[in-house]
């Protein structure tokens, strides 16, 4: 492994300085489940590693009138559906205001230990096209605030993704937190990610839906996500106009899945072929659908 400079600043001033300096040379370390691996492979030969779990302010989850904040430290195991931490920092009445699909989601990534320090910031920032917490944010209308050189801004998740390990940020950008907007937290919403075996694997492909039921099974505010199909994780804003105001019924489920099929673009890889995520992950949109609204 290559040598690298090292750095634990002790605010987010400090640390924005180190990126600005460093320029491209710099990358920030969270929980570090991604960039470890890369760094002992070679595959990543940073000039300087800025360790950000040292930052002060970072570390908190909270709801107020405009959403849950979860701040850019929090690990998946503080928020996942089952998980025993003795430090845990979010309190049994937030972990229940936590949508559903999100906590799910995040009990079935990596294994314990890999949850115990992964961060729900880094494996947005991370920007895989299989990144698990995508598809349920997406879903949710998630919103990114970040902190850089000239102030801070909020990105919605929809704009934040850009390509295979590429978003929106600057380079002396870090993210502080993730928001969930206070009109998602009661939609039914339901996910499912397909993998190879049931734990410690990433997606062969996954989904994720969101929506309002106005009576009976007409919905509204349709919101649906797919991962591992694409090169980014995306919306299926065909499917989601299609359902939107509509009762669901079976014919236009099929319709829907129709739509999915045409609107994703997998790739063949390790851990499958496109022919299979394009077969899997209508079934994978369906399931969501008809399970939020049971």
């Amino acid at each position: 492994m290559r040598k690298f400079k090292y750095f634990e600043p002790k605010s987010l001033a400090e640390a924005i300085s180190l990126l600005e300096h460093y320029g491209h040379g710099a990358r920030i370390l969270a929980g570090g489940t991604n960039l470890v691996p890369e760094l002992k492979a070679g595959a990543i030969k940073p000039v300087c590693v800025v360790n950000i779990k040292t930052v002060d302010g970072l570390r908190v989850a909270y709801e107020d009138s405009e959403g849950i904040h979860i701040g850019a430290l929090v690990t998946q195991a503080e928020l996942a559906w089952v998980e025993i931490s003795r430090r845990r920092i979010v309190p049994p009445s937030l972990l229940k205001r936590i949508p559903m699909p999100l906590r799910k989601i995040m009990s079935l990534m990596g294994n314990p230990q890999v949850r115990n320090i992964a961060t729900i910031a880094g494996n947005l920032a991370w920007a895989s096209p299989a990144a698990d917490l995508a598809p349920p944010l997406l879903t949710l209308d998630a919103q990114v605030k970040v902190c850089g050189s000239v102030g801070e801004r909020t990105l919605s998740l929809d704009t934040f993704f850009r390509g295979p390990g590429k978003t929106v940020l600057k380079q002396n950008e870090i993210i502080t937190e993730i928001l969930i907007p206070s009109r998602s937290l009661d939609k039914v919403a339901m996910a499912h990610k397909f993998m190879k075996r049931k734990a410690n694997t990433l997606s062969v492909c996954s989904a994720a839906v969101s929506l309002n039921r106005i009576s009976g099974k007409t919905v509204k505010d349709v919101r649906i996500a797919v991962g591992a199909v694409a090169p980014i994780p995306m919306r299926m804003r065909r499917a989601e106009s299609l359902l939107e105001g509509q009762a669901i019924h079976e014919r236009l489920l099929g319709k829907i899945k129709e739509m999915v099929f045409e609107e994703i673009n997998p790739i063949t890889d390790g851990r499958s072929t496109a022919w299979f995520r394009k077969e899997v992950t209508p079934i994978l949109v369906e399931r969501c659908i008809t399970e939020a609204l049971a």
